[in-house]
């Protein structure tokens, strides 16, 4: 069964929108208006619908849905709360007179919806899922299947929860799995070399996810691939100043990439196809730059991590740290030459290296716990003592728990 086919099957289904707004849409295709004076039921509603086919606790529903509340009888306010639901629900313009919609068994309240339902993320994972299964077999199928789920997503799930704590683990999934979504799309499309799908693709998400800088840079590349530069350099100017306002950083190695690109003799890069293929190929090695810059990518992998729960763990190590002796400068300043050389070379793309002071290494790896990090620079480490002329080098791994803004200039 192809997309059009499977969503002809749920066009007589009752539809149920979280994703950039909450709303239910009976058969008859009238959305169902929500009541303000309802706000407490429908919170209830909400909490049991993302637990879908969950049996939920009295005392975890309150918990979850009136957290503030201190009820002299729990199980008694809970009883009531699903009592007014129910009746809510059974509306027959909701669920038509459906008595069943809300189980209890095992002391457990469960969501009972049928399969006459339609609900926007479980049909996001269907359709994500089907085409992860077809991707490498039938690309053209996948692609159908991304769109399909990609066209689903309107933004966070359910937007009207504030204060509500449960919702935010199971924002930031649904999240990332259209962010995924987008990345194996737009990598479909760029084998076929449909660059113009991408350049659409990247512009609705960028509707949804305005301070997405992977968006923005995978749409640059494209409008570059088609020879669009002038809306390439206004895109640009847009991220930049869209970085600096909110985030209050300058630039990104991927920005100064495309910023490098718009620099390029671009009548060349569509006649000389090696050319391109070295502008927009992988780029191995860490990117060295000044503090000033490394601190302005520090801050906003920072609030990415703040964000994604993932772990940040800059350090640093010192040349000049007491147990080194130098017998010049010439030979200081070889080791540490040399030493930057063997970083570079040695640690991925997406890796940052700064040197502060003329002696002071300070490197960020990128998406990397603390163990990792001490165990990829002890390596580095080990690499550059080999070499006879540094082995009596001592360097040590510092964690710099947080980084002194750089002065102005």
């Amino acid at each position: 069964m192809n997309v059009q086919q499977h969503n002809d099957n749920i066009s007589n289904r009752i539809k149920i929108v979280t994703l950039g707004e909450f709303r239910i849409i009976p058969k008859n295709g009238e959305a169902y208006n929500t009541s303000s004076r309802s706000n407490r039921l429908w919170s209830l509603f909400k909490y049991l619908l993302n637990n879908l086919n969950k049996g939920i606790t009295p005392e975890i529903l309150l918990e979850n849905v009136s957290p503030e509340a201190d009820y002299i009888d729990p199980s008694n306010a809970v009883n009531n709360m699903i009592y007014r639901l129910r009746k809510l629900l059974s509306n027959d313009s909701i669920f038509e007179n459906r008595k069943d919609i809300i189980l209890f068994t095992n002391g457990c309240y469960m969501l009972n919806l049928r399969e006459d339902v339609w609900i926007d993320f479980i049909e996001l994972e269907r359709s994500f899922n089907t085409a992860e299964a077809l991707k490498r077999e039938d690309p053209k199928q996948a692609i159908e299947y991304y769109l399909n789920a990609f066209d689903i997503y309107g933004g966070e799930l359910l937007p009207e929860l504030v204060y509500e704590s449960w919702i935010f683990p199971k924002r930031t999934y649904y999240r990332n799995l259209y962010l995924k979504i987008i990345a194996n799309l737009t990598k479909l499309y760029a084998d076929q070399k449909s660059y113009g799908a991408i350049v659409e693709i990247c512009q609705k998400a960028i509707s949804i996810e305005p301070y997405e800088e992977e968006l923005y840079v995978r749409l640059m590349e494209n409008l570059i691939l088609m020879g669009k530069i002038k809306e390439a350099k206004d895109y640009y100017e847009k991220t930049v100043s869209i970085l600096e306002k909110e985030f209050g950083i300058r630039s990104t190695p991927e920005l100064q990439r495309i910023a490098q690109m718009l620099k390029t003799e671009y009548v060349q890069i569509k006649t000389d196809s090696q050319v391109m293929s070295q502008l927009l190929g992988e780029m191995d090695g860490a990117f060295f730059c000044d503090y000033r810059d490394f601190y302005t990518i520090y801050v906003l992998e920072k609030r990415k991590c703040e964000r994604s729960g993932n772990g940040l763990c800059p350090v640093c190590i010192e040349f000049e740290n007491g147990q080194n002796v130098f017998k010049s400068n010439a030979q200081k300043n070889s080791a540490i030459k040399e030493f930057k050389e063997t970083l570079i070379n040695g640690l991925r793309k997406g890796d940052l290296v700064s040197l502060v002071n003329k002696t002071r290494f300070l490197i960020l790896l990128d998406n990397a716990e603390y163990q990792t990090v001490k165990l990829v620079m002890s390596r580095m480490i080990d690499q550059f003592l080999k070499k006879s002329a540094f082995k009596d080098i001592v360097l040590e791994i510092q964690v710099c728990p947080s980084l002194p803004k750089p002065k102005s200039n």
